[in-house]
């Protein structure tokens, strides 16, 4: 953990991280992997006026990932320094109840809109001379990727990686209520809501409410919330200036 010490952004995120909790409101955590509607849930939250933090990773992993970054040279996502600064906090102690609101979605339609969120990342020619996608040639490398071996071991295997081991929370041990949309898990001082991305729209506003115990209305931002559900248009794609060159503009974990 010495590089983390030397780390002055990992140092500036845990004194911030600090801060918040000594404000005496402990903020509700967005725990949850890429591409599955958290940004709609975290929109609503702020919305509410509750502190929220988002993360991707607290397990095992976040480490190695960190290093790997800095060894190839390239710049920490926030969330990344976030994570690791999370994950000393609940080992030191956490003030007060674990409040997390997790998601799933589809494992097909998750690769899927992961691969066009990320598709500059793509190393096949998918773009003319003007930029414009080729159409056949998107759907043909989504089809290869869908058919290749271990396509949906990220999705299948992110809750035994990420909640069993760092809250002590196992979701598969209660069968999904898929008709309500939601359902909560509490282990020892923790509490888990995890939701379906599908579902959202409609159950999303009275689960958030059932489990913060908010008096006013959680409402989910419908832009956003249709932004996620559907792929989007090629125009539309994220492409950060200066992409992909080390050292400049933001990397993106393939699995963001």
């Amino acid at each position: 953990m010495d590089e983390l010490r030397a780390d002055p952004e990992y140092a500036a995120t845990r004194e911030a991280l600090g801060q918040l909790l000594a404000a005496g409101t402990a903020p509700v955590l967005v725990y949850q992997m890429g591409k599955v509607g958290s940004t709609a849930v975290v929109a609503a939250l702020e919305r509410a006026g509750l502190p929220v933090l988002q993360i991707h990773s607290l397990g095992e992993g976040l480490l190695g990932y960190y290093r790997k970054l800095r060894r190839e040279g390239w710049p920490v996502p926030p969330h990344v320094h976030l994570g690791l600064a999370l994950r000393e906090r609940l080992r030191e102690g956490w003030p007060g109840p674990l409040r997390v609101i997790s998601l799933v979605r589809d494992p097909v339609a998750r690769e899927v809109s992961n691969r066009f969120e990320n598709i500059r990342m793509i190393e096949a020619p998918l773009f003319d001379a003007r930029g414009r996608l080729y159409g056949e040639a998107m759907l043909r490398h989504v089809e290869a990727w869908l058919c290749r071996e271990g396509a949906l071991d990220y999705v299948f295997g992110w809750f035994d990686r990420e909640l069993k081991p760092v809250l002590g929370v196992d979701v598969m041990a209660l069968p999904f209520p898929a008709e309500q949309g939601w359902i909560v898990h509490r282990a020892s001082g923790v509490e888990v809501l995890l939701m379906q991305q599908e579902a959202l729209g409609e159950a999303g506003p009275q689960a958030l409410r059932a489990f913060l115990g908010a008096e006013g209305p959680v409402a989910i931002p419908e832009g956003l919330l249709l932004h996620q559900q559907h792929l989007h248009p090629a125009g539309a794609v994220h492409d950060p200036p200066l992409f992909g060159r080390k050292g400049q503009g933001h990397h993106v974990h393939p699995q963001d």
